[in-house]
């Protein structure tokens, strides 16, 4: 996801969809499990938000080099 992109919601917390049956989220102090179909369903239309707001391709390549290459001129500056 670029920095300037507009998202249909601010994400709180990380989460991994493994397949249809389950969804693990981390939050601060534990990691919770989803199996319920309507909740793993949730995630996964959640998931489908975010992914049209990301790059892909190309673009994506670009944003990705150009992220390498600020992150190496931070690491080679005096200080």
């Amino acid at each position: 996801l670029p920095s300037d992109a507009t998202l249909p919601f601010m994400p709180l917390h990380g989460f991994w969809i493994f397949d249809d049956d389950l969804v693990s989220v981390e939050t601060v102090h534990t990691r919770v499990e989803a199996r319920d179909p309507s909740e793993v369903a949730l995630y996964l239309r959640v998931f489908d938000q975010l992914k049209a707001a990301a790059l892909g391709g190309e673009a994506a390549r670009e944003l990705l080099t150009r992220a390498i290459e600020d992150w190496r001129r931070r690491e080679d500056a005096p200080g």
